[in-house]
Protein backbone atom coordinates (compact mmCIF):
# COMPACT_ATOMS: atom_id res chain seq x y z
CA UNK A 1 0.00 0.00 0.00
CA UNK A 2 3.37 2.66 0.97
CA UNK A 3 4.07 1.69 -2.47
CA UNK A 4 1.49 2.98 -4.17
CA UNK A 5 1.24 5.98 -2.25
CA UNK A 6 5.38 6.58 -3.16
CA UNK A 7 4.11 6.29 -6.70
CA UNK A 8 1.14 8.41 -6.56
CA UNK A 9 3.11 11.31 -5.34
CA UNK A 10 5.75 10.99 -8.12
CA UNK A 11 2.94 11.59 -10.21
CA UNK A 12 1.46 14.21 -8.75
CA UNK A 13 5.00 16.05 -8.79
CA UNK A 14 5.46 15.53 -12.26
CA UNK A 15 1.96 16.96 -13.27
CA UNK A 16 2.81 19.81 -10.80
CA UNK A 17 6.02 20.54 -12.30
CA UNK A 18 4.80 19.77 -16.17
CA UNK A 19 1.83 22.34 -15.09
CA UNK A 20 4.23 25.05 -14.09
CA UNK A 21 6.75 24.86 -16.95
CA UNK A 22 3.54 25.36 -19.04
CA UNK A 23 2.62 27.86 -17.37
CA UNK A 24 5.35 30.02 -17.34
CA UNK A 25 6.08 29.30 -20.58
CA UNK A 26 3.08 31.28 -21.91
CA UNK A 27 5.52 34.49 -20.75
CA UNK A 28 8.90 33.51 -22.74
CA UNK A 29 9.53 36.09 -25.32
CA UNK A 30 9.64 34.92 -28.76
CA UNK A 31 12.12 35.95 -31.34
CA UNK A 32 10.34 37.94 -33.97
CA UNK A 33 13.32 38.01 -36.23
CA UNK A 34 12.60 36.84 -40.02
CA UNK A 35 16.22 34.94 -41.59
CA UNK A 36 16.01 31.09 -40.67
CA UNK A 37 18.91 29.61 -38.13
CA UNK A 38 21.35 28.64 -41.33
CA UNK A 39 20.52 31.19 -43.98
CA UNK A 40 23.13 31.58 -46.17
CA UNK A 41 24.09 35.24 -47.01
CA UNK A 42 27.04 36.92 -48.97
CA UNK A 43 27.88 40.70 -48.43
CA UNK A 44 26.41 42.18 -50.98
CA UNK A 45 27.37 46.04 -50.44
CA UNK A 46 30.55 47.53 -48.09
CA UNK A 47 31.16 50.71 -47.48
CA UNK A 48 32.31 53.84 -44.97
CA UNK A 49 30.67 57.47 -45.01
CA UNK A 50 31.75 60.07 -42.58
CA UNK A 51 28.51 61.23 -40.50
CA UNK A 52 28.21 64.33 -38.42
CA UNK A 53 26.90 68.26 -37.92
CA UNK A 54 29.50 68.78 -40.18
CA UNK A 55 28.13 68.05 -43.17
CA UNK A 56 25.03 70.05 -42.51
CA UNK A 57 22.17 67.42 -41.74
CA UNK A 58 21.29 63.62 -43.20
CA UNK A 59 23.82 61.22 -44.67
CA UNK A 60 22.31 58.92 -46.66
CA UNK A 61 23.47 55.37 -46.02
CA UNK A 62 22.07 52.92 -47.83
CA UNK A 63 19.61 53.53 -51.15
CA UNK A 64 16.79 50.60 -51.32
CA UNK A 65 17.72 46.97 -52.84
CA UNK A 66 15.44 44.44 -53.58
CA UNK A 67 15.96 42.08 -50.77
CA UNK A 68 18.56 42.08 -47.91
CA UNK A 69 19.33 39.54 -45.04
CA UNK A 70 20.20 42.10 -43.14
CA UNK A 71 22.62 45.33 -42.67
CA UNK A 72 25.15 45.87 -40.29
CA UNK A 73 25.90 48.88 -39.13
CA UNK A 74 29.34 49.69 -36.53
CA UNK A 75 29.90 53.41 -35.30
CA UNK A 76 33.65 54.49 -34.45
CA UNK A 77 33.80 57.31 -31.65
CA UNK A 78 30.15 59.01 -31.85
CA UNK A 79 26.72 57.91 -31.52
CA UNK A 80 24.29 58.54 -34.58
CA UNK A 81 20.79 58.16 -34.68
CA UNK A 82 19.25 56.16 -37.74
CA UNK A 83 16.35 56.53 -40.09
CA UNK A 84 14.56 53.18 -41.79
CA UNK A 85 12.70 54.88 -44.59
CA UNK A 86 9.19 53.00 -44.84
CA UNK A 87 8.86 54.86 -48.19
CA UNK A 88 8.65 53.11 -51.82
CA UNK A 89 12.00 53.52 -53.59
CA UNK A 90 12.29 55.32 -56.63
CA UNK A 91 15.24 53.92 -59.07
CA UNK A 92 16.86 52.69 -56.11
CA UNK A 93 16.93 55.94 -53.80
CA UNK A 94 14.69 55.87 -50.74
CA UNK A 95 12.09 59.41 -51.61
CA UNK A 96 11.37 60.28 -47.97
CA UNK A 97 14.78 61.50 -47.06
CA UNK A 98 14.00 63.44 -43.05
CA UNK A 99 15.18 66.34 -41.87
CA UNK A 100 17.06 67.06 -38.80
CA UNK A 101 13.66 68.95 -37.21
CA UNK A 102 11.50 65.84 -38.75
CA UNK A 103 11.01 63.88 -35.48
CA UNK A 104 11.35 60.31 -37.45
CA UNK A 105 14.13 58.59 -36.25
CA UNK A 106 13.63 55.54 -35.27
CA UNK A 107 16.89 54.23 -33.76
CA UNK A 108 19.87 55.57 -31.50
CA UNK A 109 23.25 53.83 -32.29
CA UNK A 110 25.27 54.13 -29.08
CA UNK A 111 29.21 55.03 -29.91
CA UNK A 112 31.71 52.27 -30.49
CA UNK A 113 29.06 49.44 -31.30
CA UNK A 114 28.14 46.70 -34.20
CA UNK A 115 24.43 46.32 -34.84
CA UNK A 116 22.70 43.73 -37.13
CA UNK A 117 19.86 44.86 -38.39
CA UNK A 118 17.46 42.15 -39.43
CA UNK A 119 16.10 42.75 -43.00
CA UNK A 120 12.78 41.15 -41.69
CA UNK A 121 12.13 44.02 -38.68
CA UNK A 122 13.80 46.78 -40.53
CA UNK A 123 12.89 46.37 -43.97
CA UNK A 124 14.96 46.65 -46.92
CA UNK A 125 14.32 50.63 -47.59
CA UNK A 126 17.01 53.36 -47.71
CA UNK A 127 18.79 53.99 -44.71
CA UNK A 128 19.93 57.81 -43.54
CA UNK A 129 21.87 58.51 -40.32
CA UNK A 130 22.63 62.07 -38.32
CA UNK A 131 25.46 62.36 -36.01
CA UNK A 132 25.56 64.84 -32.42
CA UNK A 133 28.68 65.13 -32.19
CA UNK A 134 31.86 65.28 -34.22
CA UNK A 135 32.24 64.10 -37.68
CA UNK A 136 32.35 60.23 -37.41
CA UNK A 137 33.23 57.49 -39.98
CA UNK A 138 30.09 55.20 -40.07
CA UNK A 139 31.01 51.72 -41.42
CA UNK A 140 27.66 49.65 -43.69
CA UNK A 141 27.56 46.14 -44.61
CA UNK A 142 24.65 44.83 -46.31
CA UNK A 143 23.92 41.15 -46.34
CA UNK A 144 21.64 39.37 -48.98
Amino acid sequence: MTHKIDKLWYVVGFLAVAALMLWLSQYAQRASGSAPIGLNSTIADYSSVLVGPSLNGITVLIHSSQNCAARVITTNTNRIVLRFSSSTPSNGVATATPTVSDKSFNVLQAASTTVAYDGGIYGCSGISAYGFDATNTVYFMELR
